[in-house]
């Protein structure tokens, strides 16, 4: 039995499960591995140059070692699972494809940017919903309790702010477009690899999502924790810029300038 066949085989069997196990295991090694390399390069100091609020950690007195990973874990071995049986209903419906062949080059650049956007869009809306004082003191004020983030601190949320910032957005593109469960895979990874950049404390010189276009640095969400004030777009500031609620990010930057 040829690789090809043998794909074959294992989805006419248990479709769900590679849906689910995939997702899984390319969530968990881009998250757990990011965060790990990341707080390697904090916890020995190997970058201080990048670290930009110079000086300042994590208040783990606070916050509190075991509430961290005690709500990483209820977002990971609970919600996470709890999700993906809904998710591959609808993606079986979007007709998503799931086996091979894989999508071309150019379907995958295409889908990917097209759901990007898309997730942009739904993340901005939504983390700015979720700063009305109605919805932050319930359900977002947990993830700011980070001041100073780290990267594993990207999905230290509660469940509700979870499905609103992270799971809708990211699921939205590729199941509206139907996209190839591997085009699935590429974003989930740029959009984790995103989150951990922006929450790790580090401008970061060969971060790759400096070259994105209205996203400078991972300054920009750093201001978001410090401040607590705009800046409510992940991947991009495009929202932030057509909105004007970058406006605090850019006095700060033209204070600093002037300093």
């Amino acid at each position: 039995m040829d690789e090809s066949s043998l794909i074959d085989w294992v989805f006419a069997h248990d479709p769900f499960l590679v849906f689910a196990l995939g997702f899984i295991i390319v969530h968990e090694i881009t998250f757990v591995g990011g965060s790990l390399f990341l707080a390697a390069i904090d916890y020995f100091d190997l970058s201080p140059e990048s670290k930009i609020q110079k000086g300042k950690h994590p208040d783990k007195e606070t916050i509190g070692f075991w509430n961290c990973l005690g709500l990483l874990a209820l977002n990971h071995l609970v919600f996470q699972p709890l999700m993906l049986p809904l998710t591959y209903k609808i993606a079986v419906l979007r007709g998503m494809k799931m086996n091979l062949p894989l999508p071309s080059v150019l379907e995958v650049i295409t889908h990917v940017a097209a759901c990007l956007f898309i997730n942009e869009a739904l993340f901005y809306w939504g983390h700015r919903a979720l700063h009305h004082p109605l919805l932050y003191r319930r359900f977002h004020k947990i993830h700011h309790h980070f001041h100073v983030p780290v990267a594993f601190s990207a999905e230290y949320v509660h469940p509700v702010d979870n499905l609103i910032t992270t799971a809708i957005p990211l699921a939205a593109g590729p199941l509206l477009l139907g996209s190839h469960m591997f085009t699935f895979w590429i974003i989930t990874v740029i959009r984790l690899a995103e989150g951990l950049d922006g929450h790790s404390g580090h401008d970061f010189w060969w971060s790759p999502f400096r070259y994105f276009p209205f996203r400078p640095s991972a300054a920009v969400h750093d201001f978001h924790h410090s401040a607590n004030s705009g800046n409510y777009g992940g991947l991009l500031l495009l929202w932030d810029w057509l909105c004007g609620t970058d406006a605090a990010y850019k006095k700060f930057l033209a204070k600093q300038k002037t300093n």
